[in-house]
């Protein structure tokens, strides 16, 4: 079940949906994060990466799917703000963990997590 996690500026929306796999590099034991950024009706970009640290648990790259998708859908919010335009960011995830870790009210251990995974907070 995909739920939503806002951080709320202004009327338009830049939706970031996030999905990561746990491990799925068999060599490397690295988690690929993907994700998709839209406007309203347009579909602005999608991603797909290998995440640059191991993930200790799927809630991990789960959160680290999170922080890269804010990461892009902030850039994106950023550039419209330039125009003139505010808008909210919406984001996505299927993990009650990662988004609950990044409301600050998750079982996600944090300090297990690198401090630039930490701006989300």
């Amino acid at each position: 079940v995909w739920q939503r996690f806002v951080c709320p500026v202004g009327p338009l929306q830049v939706e970031a949906t996030v999905d990561s796999d746990w491990a799925g590099d068999q060599e490397t034991t690295r988690s690929t994060s993907g994700g998709v950024l839209s406007l309203p009706g347009v579909c602005g970009s999608s991603w797909s990466r290998t995440q640059g640290c191991v993930a200790l648990s799927s809630a991990e790259a789960e959160y680290v799917a999170l922080v890269l998708g804010a990461q892009a859908g902030l850039q994106l919010q950023h550039w419209i703000a330039e125009m003139g335009i505010e808008a909210a960011l919406i984001m996505y995830t299927d993990s009650n963990a990662a988004r609950a870790s990044a409301e600050k009210k998750g079982v996600l251990q944090v300090k297990q997590l690198a401090l630039k995974h930490l701006f989300l907070k």
